[in-house]
């Protein structure tokens, strides 16, 4: 072992030139070995870089212009492109699912049902006829207006999809409107700015309505909240009711003319009368208080507004009464669950009173106190409609018997309803839409009343009348049975 180690002793020393003979082995044996063990390592390295290295370039290349997880192979990553796909393209069904559910096929159907108005975006409050009757003007929580011509729904064979022209109102919205007698302006009752804003209305070349734009407002008062509005049928004077209970009078031109204490608590209904000549109003009494208006009849200049006749006889508050079309008989609605209908046609300066012509029970039904009540009277006075709730009632003004029951299916409360101009239709407003009757138990009604009015009638000439009045109704009433189907 010594020998072996000085002898590696002295060969480590030796320079790698020499030739010297260690151990009777030649120098360049150790050196052949040696290179080409460094040789065949240098080459294992550079195929093991060779090999594995551009082959995670690559994949780096690959993972800049697709990023993929790592652990998941080709296979998955195909498998998720489809999934993806197949997601948006479910997204998109889901969407357009969505879509159709919003926007969701009226189904509602009825046999009375003639149309439905729609195109509103939002709650429809109130509308009104031109006095030409070629219009039926709505109003609604979507800042607008529309003008429905009435040629096209106020018909046994409405047009299928029904026209409409919306006139927008900037940054407010009508809670109910008016036309003005000439159909050439629109009160408006404001919302937002709590003010009556009289609009002029602007026609395109082809005729129909093509903007609303801001003539004036009547100017604020000191009384509270703006309740209600009306405009006389001939123009001479406007009516505004306020929360304190006060009633004003105004000129077309804003002019203030009076201004009425009706000492009745908030007001629940206030309105003009047909003919012009009165003033409604009701509120915390168990009765409706009406006013006469005059006008000078040869100037037409302001007289006086005074006190005409009362009509009582309801237990608890009045929400909602309405005027016969010719101003002859109101109707008087009341939370008691009673109905009035009075003859008004009367000389009140000759201290004649209203006659009771009938009185009822229009539900049997608990009255919520919050629930909005509204009603209309047709134009013979023999047919009256109530709105409650989600329910529709039309009730005989001859008997008081019900003689049908609309669930109108509005996706909300009814705001209004109203007879057309000939009290042939029944109009219904709520939710987003207004739906059109076909009054045949108005004609059923007036019917009976003919033929009860023709049994007592002694003069030929009445008898006459009565019987050409008789068979027009008949005929009208028989052919909306047909139509109708009931």
């Amino acid at each position: 072992m010594e020998q072996r180690n000085d002898t590696t002793s002295e060969t480590r020393s030796i320079p790698v030139d020499e030739t010297t003979d260690v151990g009777g082995i030649p120098p360049y044996m150790y050196i052949v070995p040696l290179f080409l063990t460094v040789a065949f390592a240098f080459t294992v390295g550079y195929l093991v870089s060779f090999l594995f290295k551009p082959k995670e370039q690559k994949n780096e290349k690959e993972d800049v212009a697709k990023p993929v997880p790592a652990s998941k192979d080709v296979t998955s990553v195909k498998t998720n492109d489809s999934t993806l796909k197949n997601g948006a393209k479910a997204s998109k069904k889901s969407a357009a699912a969505t879509s159709g559910q919003n926007k969701a096929k009226d189904t509602y159907a009825h046999p009375l049902l003639v149309t439905s108005l729609k195109g509103h975006t939002g709650e429809v409050f109130d509308g009104d006829f031109s006095p030409n009757g070629k219009y039926f003007a709505t109003c609604s929580e979507d800042r607008s207006v529309s003008m429905w011509p009435t040629s096209e729904f106020l018909t046994d064979s409405p047009a299928k999809e029904i026209k409409h022209h919306r006139l927008n109102i900037d940054f407010d919205h009508a809670t109910s409107i008016q036309f003005s007698p000439g159909s050439k302006a629109m009160l408006g009752l404001m919302d937002n700015a709590r003010v009556l804003r009289v609009f002029k209305l602007i026609k395109k070349t082809d005729g129909y309505f093509g903007s609303m734009q801001p003539a004036m407002d009547i100017p604020q008062t000191s009384h509270g909240d703006l309740l209600f509005m009306n405009i006389d049928c001939n123009g001479k004077y406007i009516m505004t009711a306020y929360q304190n209970s006060n009633i004003c009078i105004w000129s077309l031109k804003g002019q203030l003319l009076q201004t009425l204490a009706a000492n009745m608590g908030v007001f629940s209904d206030c309105k003009v009368s047909p003919c012009g000549r009165s003033v409604a109003a009701s509120g915390s009494a168990a009765s409706v208080t009406v006013w006469g208006v005059n006008f000078d009849d040869d100037t037409n200049e302001f007289r006086s507004v005074d006190r005409a006749f009362e009509l009582k006889g309801h237990s608890v508050v009045v929400p909602a009464f309405a005027f016969s079309a010719d101003s002859t008989h109101m109707v008087s609605v009341s939370r008691d669950k009673s109905f009035r209908l009075h003859d008004i046609n009367i000389q009140y300066r000759k201290k004649e009173e209203p006659r009771l012509v009938l009185s009822g029970t229009w539900t049997t039904e608990t009255v919520r106190p919050a629930e909005k009540i509204t009603v209309a009277l047709s134009n013979d006075a023999k047919c009256i409609i109530i709105g409650y709730g989600n329910d529709v009632l039309i009730i005989s003004g001859s008997d008081g018997s019900l003689k049908n029951s609309i669930k109108p299916l509005l996706n909300g409360p009814v705001n209004r309803v109203m007879f057309d101009p000939s009290s042939g239709f029944v109009l219904v407003l709520g939710g987003k839409i207004v739906r059109v009757y076909r009054n045949i138990p108005g004609y059923e009604i007036a019917i009976g009343a003919l033929q009860k009015k023709l049994k007592y009638a002694s003069q030929d000439s009445v008898r006459q009348r009565l019987q050409q009045q008789l068979d027009d109704a008949q005929k009208m009433l028989s052919a909306s049975k047909l139509q109708y189907h009931v």
